[in-house]
């Protein structure tokens, strides 16, 4: 989606002003005319630029996509993923329910909240991260509440929770 503004912003700045080729002394020269009577006439000379207004978008610049996707703890298992759901945006919020249980079924990790993009490599969450995995924390249960940042780094093709610390500090 974001490619777009870039392309709106050319038209934009191009249609308010008029490029002119002229040949003076086997030279060329380049002359900015401009055409509209739109913009005031105390604005070309005066020290402040006329600035167009520019419309704003509902549209969500960075989107994600929707539906059923991998969800993984290291610590549970890379070869057997739970399973995320991605709904459709409300308000620039993403609702994303996931769990993950070890082949065991004792460890187990849960998501639950909304999902914002911020950029193509950053997320920011808010809601509830749940896990516990008997090796850490004598396999109690730790609680992430609020936000919380998902990045994608080194040329990854997911994202990775930066707050990496558990329960007990490991």
């Amino acid at each position: 989606m974001r490619f777009i503004f870039f392309p709106l912003f050319i038209f934009i700045v191009s249609g308010c002003t008029n490029v002119q080729k002229s040949e003076h002394s086997g030279t060329d020269t380049l002359q900015v005319v401009h055409e509209s009577t739109d913009i005031p006439a105390d604005s070309i000379n005066n020290e402040k630029p006329y600035v167009m207004p520019v419309p704003v978008s509902d549209t969500p610049l960075y989107t994600i996509r929707t539906g059923t996707r991998r969800f993984t703890l290291h610590w549970i298992s890379w070869d057997e993923p739970g399973i995320a759901t991605i709904k459709d945006p409300e308000d620039g919020w993403y609702n994303i329910e996931g769990r993950q249980d070890s082949p065991s079924g004792k460890d187990y990790i849960t998501i639950s909240g909304d999902v914002k993009p911020l950029s193509d490599l950053k997320l920011l969450f808010r809601g509830t991260i749940e896990y516990s995995v008997q090796s850490i924390n004598a396999g109690r249960p730790c609680i992430k509440n609020g936000e919380q940042v998902f990045l994608s780094t080194k040329g990854r093709r997911y994202w990775r929770l930066q707050n990496m610390q558990s329960c007990c500090g490991t």
